[in-house]
């Protein structure tokens, strides 16, 4: 009898993977008779902070016993409920009428075992009724409507690892984490050099209401890239494992893989922000093995500024609350290794702006030298100095 089970177990699954497989021949040739381009599609939960946070900590833990392997990011941490394989335009449709009409009571989410496919790494939630029943019922309407899908018996974990190696023997330690599934995504996977890049196309709630992110335009999306490149190699390239060298250098092969793990990142692009960014805040080296800020750092580099002589005035913008602190202070770096000057009243009162309502500063920059303060020009010509006293101060408007 085990074995009857078990042979009508297999049975069932080779008839899923047929019909998955079936689903997927039909939709390819219907693909290839067809101008749109196919899209592979998956349905799935994204996870909360905690737990990304709790995985997060558990991957740490996994480097530090000498595991390696490709440790997925936490902005590609997700559970999924149905994996739909190359769709096009019309079955995306179709599918958000299928999430729009599927209700469902937010539920509590815990992540609480681990295990391993071979040399992939994931965890699980604990025994979720509510999950279980969702995927059912999700799965019912895909059928019902004709849409393709894995027919795998679903089995909720959440991949953290994936290729993993290790000399020795090594455990997962999993805090255990919760979170609430108030939400559902169609998210969009596309493979690259790097690996898998994923993109939400909607959300969906449990009350059926359908919420968009407004689509990237490319200038919107390298303002964002630029501002994440800046952040790097400005302030923080532990956040994407990079280091910098005492000049502030990082190495290019390098930045572009850490770039690369959570957005689609080349050299060419890579080359375009460095090219196309208004105040040039990027220089590679001669050979272009190496890149770096130009000026802005909060980390104690040594970006070779070269030491000039100032022009006789200089400006400096910031917002109001911070004026009265000026007068009596002077100004200060505030975190980073140079107080930024700019050459221009028109260009201080736009810095200004970021900070509130805007307020220009007159420095006597030419006083300033004759007393022995020392001013710096950086690559893309932005003057600095240590400090401004507040006797060389006025207010401009």
């Amino acid at each position: 009898m085990v074995h009857d089970r078990r042979g009508a177990a297999s049975d069932s699954a080779k008839q899923s993977s047929q019909r998955f497989s079936v689903g997927l021949f039909r939709r390819h040739v219907s693909l290839l008779n067809s101008t749109e381009a196919a899209m592979r599609l998956f349905i799935g939960i994204h996870l909360s902070k905690m737990q990304c946070q709790a995985i997060a900590r558990a991957q740490a833990d996994l480097k530090r016993q000498g595991v390696s392997g490709r440790f997925v990011p936490a902005s590609h941490l997700h559970l999924t409920l149905a994996f739909l394989g190359e769709c096009d335009a019309n079955e995306v449709d179709a599918v958000e009428r299928v999430l729009k009409k599927i209700r469902f009571t937010p539920f509590h989410l815990k992540l609480k075992t681990n295990g391993r496919f071979g040399d992939l790494v994931w965890v699980a939630p604990a025994p979720q009724p509510a999950l279980d029943d969702l995927d059912s019922r999700l799965r019912t309407a895909l059928k019902r409507i004709g849409v393709a899908f894995d027919e795998k018996p679903f089995k909720p974990h959440i991949t953290i690892l994936r290729k993993a190696k290790s000399a020795n023997a090594f455990a997962v330690h999993l805090d255990s984490a919760d979170g609430v599934v108030s939400r559902i995504a169609l998210i969009q996977s596309e493979r690259g050099a790097q690996g898998a890049r994923y993109t939400d196309l909607f959300t969906v709630d449990g009350r059926g209401r359908t919420h968009k992110s407004k689509p990237l335009t490319p200038e919107k999306r390298m303002t964002r890239d630029s501002k994440f490149l800046s952040l790097v190699l400005r302030h923080h390239p532990e956040k994407i494992g990079v280091a910098l060298d005492h000049h502030g250098w990082a190495d290019v092969d390098e930045l572009i893989a850490g770039m690369a793990k959570t957005r689609a990142f080349d050299r060419p692009y890579l080359e375009k922000i460095v090219r196309c960014d208004a105040k040039q805040r990027y220089a590679f080296n001669a050979d272009g093995t190496k890149i770096r800020a130009n000026q802005g750092h909060s980390i104690s580099v040594d970006v070779e500024p070269e030491q000039r002589v100032p022009p006789d005035i200089l400006w400096h913008g910031t917002g109001e609350k911070s004026v009265a602190r000026i007068l009596e202070e002077g100004l200060q770096p505030m975190g980073r290794l140079y107080v930024h000057l700019s050459t221009d009243p028109q260009t201080a009162e736009k810095v200004g702006s970021r900070h509130g309502r805007p307020v220009v500063f007159k420095i006597d920059a030419g006083q300033m030298a004759r007393d022995g303060c020392h001013f710096y020009l950086s690559a893309n010509g932005v003057w600095m100095t240590k400090k401004v006293p507040p006797v060389y101060l006025k207010i401009f408007l």
